[in-house]
Formats: C-alpha cells, sequence, structure tokens
C-alpha cells in the first residue's frame, strides 16, 4: 500500500470516528436531557408524598378519636373524680345556661324568705363549749352568753302499725 492510501484510510476511519462522536455527544446530551427531567419529576413526586404522608398522619390521627375517644365520666364507668385534668375542666366549664349579665345570688330589691323560729318546741338543747379552741383551757367553771340560736326541724321516721283484721263470713243457711 502506498502512503495516499494509508492516509485516504486513515483521514476515512477519523471521519467516521468523529461522526460517531458527535451521534455519541448528542446521545450524551439527550441523557443530560433526560436526566435532568426525571430529577424535577422526582423532586416533584417527592413533595408530594411527603405532603401526603402529613396528611396521612393528620387523618390517622383525627381518626382514632373517633375510634378510641378518651374515656371519661360521660363515655365510660370513670367515676369524674378519676378523670383526667383535661376532661375535668371540659366537664366543669360546659354549662347549657346563657349568662345573664346579671351578678349571682340574690339581687337587689328582692325580698328574702326566712323559716321563723317556732317559739313553742318540744325540746331545747344548749351547746355550751367545753375547753377554749384558742388555749385549751377548761370552760367548766365560767358561764357563756347566747351567741346565736339555730332551730332544726327533724321529721320522724314512719312508725309501722300492724292490724290483726279478723274476717266473718255470714251464710243465710246455718
Amino acid at each position: 500500500m502506498n502512503r495516499e492510501t494509508e492516509i485516504e484510510l486513515l483521514k476515512d476511519q477519523l471521519r467516521q470516528s468523529s461522526e460517531r462522536e458527535t451521534s455519541l455527544l448528542a446521545q450524551i446530551e439527550k441523557t443530560d436531557q433526560l436526566y435532568a427531567q426525571l430529577d424535577s419529576h422526582i423532586s416533584v413526586l417527592e413533595s408530594q408524598v411527603s405532603e401526603l404522608k402529613a396528611e396521612n398522619i393528620e387523618l390517622r390521627e383525627r381518626l382514632s378519636r373517633y375510634e378510641r375517644p378518651e374515656k371519661d365520666s360521660h363515655n365510660s364507668s370513670i367515676p369524674p373524680s378519676k378523670e383526667s385534668i383535661k376532661a375535668q375542666a371540659i366537664r366543669r366549664t360546659r354549662s347549657l345556661r346563657t349568662p345573664s349579665g346579671r351578678p349571682s345570688g340574690g339581687q337587689k330589691g328582692h325580698k328574702g324568705t326566712t323559716r321563723l323560729i317556732n317559739p313553742t318546741s318540744d325540746e331545747t338543747q344548749i351547746h355550751t363549749p367545753d375547753y377554749c379552741t384558742c388555749c385549751g383551757k377548761s370552760l367548766a367553771d365560767i358561764r357563756g352568753k347566747e351567741a346565736e340560736v339555730r332551730q332544726s326541724i327533724d321529721i320522724p321516721l314512719p312508725v309501722c302499725q300492724a292490724v290483726i283484721e279478723p274476717v266473718e263470713i255470714s251464710s243465710p243457711i246455718m
């Protein structure tokens, strides 16, 4: 082979390799673009996944309130004294009354009623202290003065009465 044919052959190989290189560079560029698109798509999907996870957690918490509500004296046999502080606060502040704007208790101008003391009582009990509550000394020798009068009315228990009632039978044929 002569030198010119070798040069032509080498030029041809060079041209083919440069065409392959151009083709490969085009493929690399397309692949890079595809990777960039996939990366952006992946980041969008990851953000959607994180949003859906947060929503899922919130919905599970909301659902758990209905599936397993916190037990208190309204929905179980737990007495009010054993409720949590939160449940007690809710129970105590839950009122169906609407505020009237007036202060609580007897209003000005309201005529009060008091049960009058009956002057004829069946029994009188005098309550005198035996010792001083401050120093503990005996008060047996000291006569006290009347501080106040209270009256209590006891309703007696009903008494059962046993009655024997014989029944007579009369017949015209005897």
